[in-house]
């Protein structure tokens, strides 16, 4: 199937997609990584004016995308880390593990 000349992905695989972000371990794992990597980088960008106590409502929305990006990296990487082991359980073979 084809849009505009791009071929689009199948429903399924979106749906996938969409299920693995909504599992449980997944939103855990991405939000813990979130809170501990959001808040460092939270200081490092935002802590003089936190700890001047000139905070400006306008800052609001820098200081809550410092905390989507690393959430959607670990989101991501989790989803990634899932695919290859389902396509590795699919394919019969066994993902090399860690050591």
């Amino acid at each position: 199937m084809e849009l505009d000349g791009v071929a689009a992905k199948p429903i399924w695989r979106r749906l996938t997609f969409v299920a693995y972000c909504l599992e449980r371990d997944t939103l855990v794992h991405s939000l813990k990584a979130a809170l501990v990597v959001g808040t460092v980088l939270a200081l490092i960008n935002h802590g003089q004016q936190l700890l001047s106590g000139r905070f400006a409502p306008e800052w609001v929305i820098p200081m809550l995308l410092t905390y989507l990006v690393p959430f959607s990296v670990a989101t991501y990487g989790q989803i990634q880390g899932k695919r290859q082991r389902d396509r590795a359980q699919a394919d019969g073979t066994t993902p090399a593990q860690p050591r």
